[in-house]
């Protein structure tokens, strides 16, 4: 009996194993599994795009944070990754596909995050092109560096002259 890899998988597996690293880590830190309907792939086991499915693994949606580092505020998930605005972006996202592998956008876990202190903009959400409902915060569409491993990495900021560290 032939097995077919979820949609995923399969996206990934054509990716240098560079740029799977880090998802790879990121989803067995977090313990996910591909059948988990919680984690942005479908009942019927197949994600439904891979930027959807590598969001989720990056942070918890539960709350947006400030974070002080250095005299430098930015915006954080409810685990202190650093959230990120794309220069792109208008009244819709501009990083999907590819994009969205190195980006992963801040995905609501079914409402927008609560706001912390320090936190002086609208939080709301927008539809991304696959459905999925990406966080905004005074207009701006949030996002995830895949080359940040851990709370506090700001390594995305400044990427490209576009991408930036999403401020209160």
């Amino acid at each position: 009996m032939r097995t077919t890899l979820p949609a995923f998988l399969r996206h990934l597996i054509r990716r240098p194993v560079w740029a799977i690293v880090p998802i790879v880590l990121a989803v067995a830190a977090c313990g996910t599994t591909a059948s988990s309907a919680s984690n942005g792939v479908a009942a019927s086991g197949s994600a439904s795009t891979p930027s959807e499915s590598a969001s989720v693994a990056w942070g918890d949606a539960s709350a947006l944070k400030v974070a002080n580092v250095s005299g430098r505020l930015y915006l954080t998930d409810a685990a202190g990754r650093a959230l990120y605005t794309f220069d792109s972006d208008s009244t819709v996202s501009a990083c999907n596909a590819d994009c969205a592998i190195t980006w992963p956008p801040f995905i609501a876990g079914g409402r927008p995050p609560e706001g912390g202190s320090g936190i002086t903009k609208a939080i709301a959400t927008g539809e991304r092109a696959n459905g999925s409902l990406q966080v905004t915060y005074g207009g701006a569409w949030l996002y995830y560096f895949s080359g940040d491993s851990a709370p506090g990495d700001v390594k995305g900021d400044g990427v490209g002259g576009l991408w930036h560290l999403a401020k209160p």
